[in-house]
């Protein structure tokens, strides 16, 4: 090797090595800091990719994880009120099983009333103010869907129906203490011949009777026809809170459809008088009355209750099922997602988190060849001061 001044190539290598050594010396400290093997593209591009998706599965994942979990509140939420409910309900029963019975008069029977006006009042109450982040759970009927996946595929969604007890609790009470009035003519003729059933939210009919009108729950029996049946040329109508003429032909069966009533128990009253003939067979003028009252105030009144507060908390106790079954779906999504989440996260760990035992041998080779080359420089640097000799 020749002994040259102007070209110190030995220092050149030295200088190479060195600063390669003190790259790796900066990777592995930058890897031991971060606890990432990969903390840009340039470390491994593939990886970085894949690792990517990965992320995007885990957080889609864990967001869902958390939207399940808002399900189980509302299940929650929604579960609890319906059990208050389904309390106060069998309170009213006890109340009405109380007032049926031969040993109570009138009078105490209109006491035991007033606590089961505060009841259903309350009842009222946790029906209409019952919601999840402003969503009403037991006074609107409505769907809410709940993303538990981390796509937007609908695979991935779950559909929790609220329900409106405000339309459903409650049937009639019996005639003799309602307000409301029935009236019918036949044109040209003297006899009534409108017979209905008080409302409960079901769509009831019209049918042809003869002079005595029937008013009750669920009845629809007119002398001489099937029961539940119009009559030959009579016309059905829906009857909720309004009043119509309608014109019947012959032999036809027509529908008529009128305003909405919002009640939880509406009270129907019959009575006979002359209304305006239409031009056709039959006219109609209606008008109800909804209380929204359990009545018990005499003996046949606490019995009907009895049937009707049965049939409600027959009501609550499927809709707690309901909600309860929703419940157990919703926590079974989250363990299932968890475990899938738990699982790429792993995954995606084999691919991006360091080594620290690795990391930390190879940082320790490269600080000894950092401090090697830093040595090895300082003879090279001074091979030069050799050619000196020669010129003494």
């Amino acid at each position: 090797m020749p002994l040259i001044i102007n070209t110190n190539v030995l220092a050149q290598t030295v200088q190479q090595n060195l600063a390669r050594s003190s790259g790796t010396l900066a990777q592995s400290l930058q890897r031991l800091s971060s606890g990432l093997r990969i903390n840009s593209a340039k470390d491994d591009a593939a990886g970085m990719a894949i690792a990517e998706g990965l992320s995007t599965i885990i957080r889609g994942g864990n967001q869902a994880v958390r939207n399940a979990n808002d399900g189980i509140s509302l299940s929650q939420v929604a579960e609890s009120a319906l059990g208050q409910i389904s309390g106060n309900l069998q309170r009213i029963r006890e109340i009405a099983i109380q007032a049926a019975n031969g040993s109570m008069v009138d009078s105490n029977r209109s006491q035991l009333q007033k606590e089961v006006d505060q009841l259903t009042q309350e009842i009222s109450r946790t029906v209409q103010t019952t919601d999840f982040n402003g969503s009403r759970l037991l006074s609107g009927a409505s769907t809410l869907t709940f993303q538990v996946g981390y796509s937007g595929s609908g695979d991935n969604r779950i559909q929790v129906s609220t329900t409106d007890l405000a339309q459903s609790l409650g049937s009639p009470s019996p005639a003799a203490k309602a307000s409301s009035a029935i009236l019918g003519a036949v044109q040209g003729g003297s006899s009534p011949l409108a017979a209905i059933t008080a409302a409960d939210q079901a769509l009831r009919k019209f049918v042809t009777s003869g002079l005595t009108t029937t008013v009750g729950s669920n009845t629809y029996n007119v002398s001489g026809f099937t029961s539940g049946s119009p009559a030959q040329n009579a016309a059905w109508a829906t009857y909720q809170a309004a009043e119509a003429a309608y014109n019947a032909n012959a032999g036809a069966k027509p529908a008529v459809v009128l305003a909405a009533v919002n009640n939880a128990a509406a009270n129907a009253a019959a009575g006979y008088g002359w209304v305006g003939a239409g031009t056709g067979l039959y006219s109609y003028y209606q008008s109800m009355t909804a209380t929204g009252t359990i009545n018990i105030t005499n003996q046949a009144l606490a019995a009907a209750a009895v049937v009707s507060v049965d049939a409600d908390i027959a009501k609550i106790a499927n809709l707690r099922a309901t909600f309860g079954s929703v419940q157990n779906r919703f926590e079974a999504v989250v363990a299932n997602v968890q475990a899938y989440v738990e699982n790429t996260s792993a995954a995606r760990s084999r691919i991006t988190d360091a080594d620290f035992a690795e990391e930390t041998a190879r940082l320790t080779r490269n600080q000894i060849l950092q401090q090697a080359g830093t040595a090895v420089l300082g003879q090279a640097n001074t091979a030069p001061s050799t050619a000196l000799r020669l010129l003494r």
